[in-house]
């Protein structure tokens, strides 16, 4: 009963949340630009356009139960968790050969670690009794970005660990190698300006656009006596309403 009265009645094309109050347009724009939709592949974007194709046809199947959402929740944090790892394995330093059971190892190591932190996440945001359903619902809109870049620390560090135990070989001038070194394998880099700079941006586009776009409801109304007269003798209507665009 409680779920169903926080997530009103599905009606095609509109809004799921109250466009008549600042909350609901923050919500809804907020639910828009949700990170996580850019990991959605395309098998789950064709059941979704199905879905809402049988929803269009009156022919929606047998309601979805949690144990599919779940299994599909691990599907989907699994596949993108392995294209990370084999993206940090195929960037690594390849000047020192990487046994086949030490990389088994990393991969096993980075898709669990990265899918527990990912999926452990979200349920202790569901169990969070303490929180109201409205509250619940924007945080749980911020969790794919602390989830997958806390993963994407581990499947780093995993899948090229072999780096840092073993070291690195370090090349002089003529391209010669000189050693191996764990130093180099080590080394930081100081420079974290642009980073910054960027997470800066990211936080103003991520928080103050959604804000700055809720202010005014996108669909508003005006008089018609303030409008030409060719509109006032057009109507009956006192109020017309127009999108004024974002």
């Amino acid at each position: 009963m409680a779920e169903s009265a926080a997530c009103p009645a599905f009606q095609l094309g509109r809004s799921r949340y109250d466009q008549g109050s600042f909350l609901g347009r923050l919500r809804h724009f907020i639910d828009i630009i949700d990170p996580s939709t850019l990991f959605v592949s395309e098998k789950e974007l064709k059941e979704s356009i199905k879905l809402l194709d049988d929803y269009k046809h009156d022919t929606l199947p047998p309601g979805v139960s949690d144990l599919q959402l779940w299994g599909a929740q691990k599907i989907k944090q699994w596949l993108n968790q392995s294209h990370n790892a084999c993206v940090n394995y195929a960037n690594r330093n390849a000047t020192k050969p990487m046994p086949t059971s030490k990389f088994l190892q990393g991969y096993v190591g980075a898709v669990t670690s990265a899918v527990s932190i990912a999926v452990g996440l979200n349920v202790l945001i569901q169990k969070a009794n303490k929180l109201s359903p409205a509250t619940r619902m924007i945080v749980q809109r911020f969790v794919p970005f602390p989830a997958v870049a806390s993963a994407n620390i581990c499947n780093v560090g995993l899948m090229r660990h072999n780096e840092l135990s073993e070291g690195i070989d370090v090349l002089d001038d003529n391209g010669n190698v000189v050693g191996s070194s764990k130093i180099a394998a080590r080394h930081r880099n100081r420079r974290l300006l642009l980073p910054i700079h960027s997470f800066v941006c990211l936080v103003t586009f991520g928080l103050s656009l959604p804000v700055a776009i809720s202010l005014f409801p996108q669909m508003s109304q005006i008089e018609v006596s303030c409008l030409e007269p060719e509109i006032a003798m057009a109507t009956d209507c006192k109020v017309v309403t127009y999108n004024k665009g974002l």
